[in-house]
């Protein structure tokens, strides 16, 4: 005669992560169907013996850094044991705002976010693949605050991809100038006088003028050239980036607070 496992039905347990789920099937011990009772509802065909051991694994529990998941859909995270750079990049992003550590590390992260729905890997990597470009064999960096400076949110509206040689040109650097403005110097303790160094458009550091008086006035030289550096290298990308990139990058501006 054939076990009726009616019994089971109904019966709840909650995984490793603390989300209950539910037998909506029972077969016998080795076919079963289970539902997670989350806004989700994912179903898994799974043992009863995982079950009652809780660990079933639901791509929605928020294992990343307790706020992200990654998700059910068509995008895998690895193929043979190694992650994917698209899983790799969105991982990176979540940890740059999520993980203490990681702001201690990186001061310049601190008060970042990521919106509600790039908390799910699947919804990022769909903009990826929409947005995601290659310049022949160059590093592309995912950038949130090129657009809209000072921004502070990593969201569809906010970010682009970025050759990392243009990244390299507008990272803040506050922690490590000191007292003065971007790219002023004192030449001595005290001294009240100033010089401005910087790099050109090829990396290869460069000073301007010879003595400053006053701080501010320093830093209108820096601030002139570097703006000058930036439009460079934009021209040296414009057929070759987005046009909102290129855009931009013409109309950005070095502020003294920087």
């Amino acid at each position: 005669m054939k076990r009726d496992y009616s019994e089971h039905i109904g019966e709840q347990n909650v995984n490793k992560n603390g989300t209950t789920m539910t037998i909506i099937e029972f077969k016998n011990t080795e076919h079963i169907k289970i539902q997670f009772e989350d806004e989700h509802k994912y179903t898994k065909d799974t043992t009863y013996s995982n079950f009652n051991r809780g660990v079933i694994k639901n791509p929605y529990d928020k294992t990343i850094c307790g706020v992200a998941c990654t998700g059910d859909g068509r995008w895998k995270i690895s193929e043979n044991n190694k992650l994917f750079k698209e899983y790799k990049t969105w991982h990176n992003m979540i940890g740059r705002c999520y993980t203490p550590k990681w702001n201690a590390r990186q001061n310049s992260y601190k008060g970042c976010t990521v919106c509600e729905e790039w908390h799910n890997y699947q919804t990022f990597r769909d903009w990826w693949e929409d947005n995601y470009y290659d310049i022949g064999t160059e590093r592309m960096d995912l950038d949130k605050d090129i657009l809209h400076k000072g921004n502070k949110e990593y969201s569809p509206s906010n970010c682009i991809f970025v050759p990392h040689r243009i990244n390299l040109l507008l990272i803040n650097r506050k922690l490590n100038r000191g007292d003065f403005p971007l790219g002023v110097h004192e030449n001595k303790k005290g001294s009240n006088t100033y010089t401005v160094s910087t790099n050109n458009k090829n990396g290869k550091p460069v000073k301007l003028g010879k003595v400053f008086y006053d701080e501010n006035e320093a830093f209108e030289v820096y601030k002139t050239y570097r703006e000058k550096v930036i439009k460079e290298v934009a021209d040296d990308y414009k057929d070759r980036i987005p046009i909102e990139l290129y855009n931009a990058l013409y109309t950005y501006e070095i502020d003294i607070n920087d």
